[in-house]
């Protein structure tokens, strides 16, 4: 092993929880406070871009006490939000700015405490799908009422005048009760409050009466379920470390709080609004007993009491024994049955029973689910290096991630900017805002459940690994990466927690309650260390022995599952993995694969404890609708198994920061600027092309009143209402502060018209003081020069004369001819076909060659081949066109056969029709089936808004093509509004940058950069890399140095005809 740097953890983040209302709450921690506003990181689920604008409340703990504030949502990007501060209070501000200055728990300790917060709220408001649904009955049934009412009140026998009132109300109450639960509850400023906070304000009787009855019914409640709720306020307390009583969001009168609130606009009468609140008293009283054992298993799962504190003590052995012994006495002194807590000390001795070991480090040695010696994750070590790419390690403790002092001045002053461009070779491209997100996404560790798997929220491993995740979270906010210290003992941690699958069920619950209650012990105790580096060893070694005796123990359950079941047939023309994930609701359970007996397929679960038959043609079924999906082996490190997931989204990252603005949502300028002169170069006249140049004055902030904060999400609001506008394989991109520029794709001009005329009353409905500016013109104008600068210098010349009118004109739109240049049905017989090689740098490897589709223009006058193909997308004859294409290609590999040892394959361009539907697929099934010994010499080429379009139905069709043996590759990545997360799922054999890359690649950094990381990520992943656009010996080279694959284009080889190609 390596020498460790001494990455001691520090806290540097603040946990806290943020709630929309209406929104379940979401659990994170505040990560920075700038003059920009608070920056707020998910940890759970992220909110969505749509909730930018509204308001917030922010809760978090700090020096024992509770704060509390609302606060406007400015901007999301992937697991980060942005928060105004404008209007937070100097109280709120000074804890803030404390925060990482106090002496208070480690952030580890912090986090694992929300974690729990977020698993009890969760279990919170499944349980209360039941009492909603015993209130509605209760409504309907006759009248039981059990709760007294108040001295001097009566309380109407017939309440079935309310149930039409509520029944209209009924999916909002769910909705309230069951997933949009709020955390904090007593701080909601509605009805229900007794008092106003201005001691001058005159006392609203109506809300002091409709208080004391709430609450006379909530404490009813609470006395006819004692001790269950004292014993859950008992142990949340002391989950959260609360001093004295504190009040949860989980008592009856929280939840007759909540249900008051929501009664507000019924507008009932006081009896009616006392009605319900007995009612629901009633449905919560019957369901108590389930409600709160629920949760406090959860407490119990996580929290182990002890006399002595962990950090007093620096051996687990020690901690361990120390706390057997407390066990016991404990037991002893309540009079409790021994039998588990001797079975608990009879484990701990065992894991303990050499001394040495503990202090050695786990011995060496290949085990299921552990990290191996040497062999590091190169997913990984990729992704580090992609981001890598983009941030010098002068940004590793700096950026405003954390609440480090003095860090927003630094960035505001440009000091380790200069380190990072110099890093980048001068991306200026990057602004603030990418660079700081880069950094916050380089020091996250590894998702815990990055699917296909889902672990609920109940799962007891899944606890047990949030624990390690908040650890090394310490640890990579303070330097750690996986590149620099691949054997870290903490992601040994990881890799061998998520191993003792081995021992639970599909539930995540262990087999063996007295082993977790051992390894709740042993988390106590690392927690608690201060020398953490060394207590990962010795909890790594505990971790080590109980994952080498729950390895033995499922192969023999294992191997008696499959004595019993006989001998096996394993299809792999059917499925080509040994494990699968079987998804029923929200459950993704995984299975390893056995085989085929009797009629059904055998599948084991990963501890062995659960054996699952499917008869053949369900499973067949399942597995062609999705309801089955093939995975890699669980019997791989954790680590090793979620390392693509992780990688890709972190190309995902970079590629958004790199072409998106981060205000508008929009592409970036030079983004925009790819985009147009891929239009440019391959040009669609019939139907015909425009653009539209639009600007919103009031984007400036010299021309607008709105403050800055809400001038933010006014940007953000307006971009979201340019790309709504956008069809398939348009585009938008912000020009300057206040421009932006739309390319439409082709169409006829009124359609277009209309379209526009509805955007700006779209716009202009946003807010008054924005007034859409902008004129629509033709890509193509009959210029020689065919540049985008071209296009925006028309663009901004029809602009000029409406800008002190605010006007928009649409005058070319309206005066273009209707198009009558259609075509049907298509005239195959004025088409041909054209070939392009894609070259291999390594010469002892066979070419293939693109197929191209050529048009002889003197048949069809006015046509281009783009735009011949855009009108058979337009007119639903494209899978005509692919059906064609193919099967000339089949017909001409027939005809030269005696060639064809000599060609690595022919690429053939599928459409998203052909692709997606079922039926066309099928039909190709049948083709390709026709010449079977020439299925391998074909690759489908597919563009990636054709896969992902339809990502489940592609991956079905694709892997039905592949089976005939077919290859695939994915064209254009990275374009566009590109998304990486889904290339896992694709069956790829090569992907094709897109040629926007490389087209400036000698001279512009950034596609540098974006292209090393592209190469990089496919050859993580096993796939080939093809550049094409390659027009120069100068690009040639480069793309070798870079360790591209394949390259095309026309310094490589010219496109000709297909019935001339010569092989040889």
């Amino acid at each position: 092993m390596t020498e460790q740097n001494p990455f001691t953890p520090r806290s540097v983040l603040l946990p806290a929880v943020l709630q929309i209302d209406g929104q379940a709450p979401c659990f994170g921690a505040i990560a920075s406070l700038s003059s920009q506003g608070l920056a707020f990181d998910f940890q759970s689920t992220p909110l969505t871009n749509q909730f930018v604008g509204q308001t917030a409340q922010l809760d978090f703990d700090h020096q024992g006490q509770h704060f509390s504030f609302k606060s406007l949502i400015v901007h999301i990007l992937g697991q980060r939000a942005l928060l105004s501060t404008r209007n937070t209070s100097t109280r709120v501000l000074a804890a803030l700015q404390s925060a990482n200055q106090s002496n208070g728990p480690s952030l580890a300790a912090s986090l694992t405490t929300l974690q729990v917060q977020h698993a009890c709220h969760t279990q919170f408001m499944e349980s209360m799908k039941a009492v909603v649904d015993t209130f509605y009955q209760l409504l309907s049934a006759p009248p039981q009422i059990s709760l007294e009412p108040q001295d001097g009140e009566s309380v109407p026998s017939d309440h079935h005048p309310l149930l039409p009132i509520l029944v209209s109300q009924r999916p909002k109450i769910i909705r309230l009760f069951t997933q949009a639960y709020p955390m904090h509850p007593e701080l909601q400023n509605r009805f229900s409050d007794a008092s106003s906070n201005n001691p001058t304000d005159s006392v609203d009787m109506a809300r002091v009466d409709d208080w004391i009855r709430r609450t006379t019914i909530a404490q009813q409640v609470i006395e006819s379920i004692q001790p269950l709720e004292a014993e859950f306020s008992h142990h949340y307390n002391q989950q959260n470390g609360a001093g004295k009583q504190i009040t949860h969001p989980y008592e009856p009168d929280a939840v007759l709080h909540v249900l008051a609130n929501l009664l507000v606009p019924i507008e009932l009468d006081p009896n009616q609004r006392a009605q319900c609140y007995t009612l629901m008293g009633q449905a919560f009283q019957k369901h108590a007993g389930e409600t709160y054992p629920s949760m406090l298993r959860i407490l119990e799962d996580s929290s182990t009491q002890s006399v002595h504190q962990p950090y007093q003590i620096t051996s687990l052995e020690e901690w361990l024994e120390i706390s057997a012994a407390g066990e016991r006495e404990s037991a002893d002194a309540n009079g409790a049955t021994s039998i588990q807590v001797n079975q608990l000390a009879v484990l701990l001795s065992r894991l303990t029973g050499n001394s040495g070991e503990l202090n050695a480090g786990a011995p060496p040695g290949p085990l299921s689910g552990a990290h191996t010696e040497g062999t590091p994750v190169k997913g990984l070590l990729a992704r580090d290096r992609v981001l890598g790419h983009f941030l010098s390690t002068q940004t590793s403790l700096a950026d405003g991630v954390g609440l480090l002092p003095g860090s927003p001045a630094a960035l505001e002053s440009g000091a380790l900017m200069s380190g990072v461009r110099q890093t980048l070779g001068g991306l200026s491209d990057l602004d603030h805002a990418a660079l700081q997100g880069l950094s916050a996404l380089m020091r996250q560790p590894p998702p815990i459940d990055p699917g296909p798997e889902n672990l609920g929220q109940t799962s007891q491993i899944r606890g047990l690994m949030l624990q390690a995740q908040g650890l090394l979270l310490e640890f990579t906010l303070n330097g750690l990466t996986y590149q620099a210290q691949p054997d870290h003992p903490a992601w040994t941690l990881l890799n061998a927690l998520d191993a003792l699958h081995q021992g639970a069920d599909n539930r995540g619950q262990f087999l063996d309650p007295i082993l977790h209650h051992a390894l709740n012990l042993t988390m106590q105790w690392l927690l608690g260390q201060g020398n953490v580096d060394a207590a990962l060893e010795q909890v790594n070694s505990v971790l080590h022995k109980i994952n080498a005796e729950l390895h033995a123990n499922r192969q023999s359950r294992r191997a008696h599952q499959l004595d019993k079941l006989g001998p096996l047939v394993f299809d792999r023309a059917l499925i080509n993995t040994s494990w699968c994930i079987i998804k029923r609701g929200d459950d993704a359970i995984p299975y390893e694969v056995l085989g085929k007996h009797d009629g059904k397929w055998a599948l084991l679960d990963r501890s062995a404890s659960s054996l699952l038959d499917i008869p053949e043609n369900r499973f067949l079924n399942d597995l062609e609708n999705g309801l089955i999906e093939e995975a890699e082996s669980f019997d791989a490190p954790f680590l090793e198994r979620i390392a693509d997931a992780t990688l890709t989204s972190s190309l995902n990252a970079v590629h958004v920061f790199t072409w998106q603005d981060p205000a508008s949502g929009c592409l970036k300028r030079g983004a925009l600027m790819d985009e147009l002169e891929r239009r440019l170069a391959h040009p669609v006249t019939e139907p015909p092309s425009f653009c539209a140049l639009i600007e919103i004055p009031a984007m400036r902030p010299g021309l607008s009143s709105l403050p800055g904060d809400e001038l933010t999400v006014m940007q953000k609001r307006t971009g979201e209402i340019l790309l709504a506008a956008l069809k398939n394989g348009e585009h938008c991109g912000r020009l300057s502060d206040l421009s932006f520029l739309m390319v439409f794709s082709a169409q006829e001009p009124d359609q277009l018209a209309l379209r526009l005329a509805q955007l700006k009353t779209d716009m202009e409905n946003l807010h008054p003081e924005w007034k859409m500016i902008g004129a629509a013109v033709p890509l193509l104008d009959g210029e020689v020069s065919r540049t985008p600068s071209s296009v925006l210098r028309r663009a901004n010349q029809a602009c000029t004369p409406l800008r002190q009118n605010a006007g928009f004109d649409l005058s070319c739109l309206n005066d273009a001819p209707p198009v009558t240049n259609r075509i049907a049905p298509l005239p195959f017989s004025s088409l041909y076909l054209r070939c392009q090689k894609i070259a291999s740098f390594d010469e002892g490897v066979l070419s293939h060659y693109e197929i191209l589709l050529g048009v002889d223009e003197k048949l069809v006058p006015s046509h281009t081949t783009q735009s011949f193909v855009v009108m058979a997308e337009q007119t639903g004859l494209i899978h005509e066109l692919d059906a064609w294409v193919l099967q000339s290609v089949l017909e001409w590999m027939e005809g030269n056969r005696t060639g064809l040892a000599t060609l690595s394959g022919l690429s053939v361009n599928l459409s998203g029709d052909s692709l997606t539907k079922t039926e066309h697929v099928n039909a190709m099934v049948r083709m390709l089936s026709r010449y079977p010994h020439l299925a391998s010499k074909i690759i489908l080429e597919v563009t990636e808004t054709a896969a992902i379009d339809n990502l489940d139905v592609a991956v079905r069709s694709l892997r039905k093509l592949r089976k005939l043996g077919c290859r695939v590759a994915l064209d254009d990545f990275g374009s566009g509004y590109s998304s990486y997360n889904y290339i896992r799922s694709l069956p790829l054999d090569y992907l094709k940058i897109d040629g926007t890359y490389i087209n400036n690649i000698l001279t512009d950094k950034t596609d540098q950069a974006l292209t090393a990381s592209m190469v990089d990520v496919a050859h993580t992943l096993g796939l080939k890399v093809i550049a094409e656009y390659v027009d120069s010996e100068a690009i040639y080279f480069w793309l070798k140095a870079l360790g591209v694959d394949y390259v095309q284009g026309y310094w490589v080889h010219k496109p000709e005809r297909l019935d001339s190609l010569i092989l040889h």
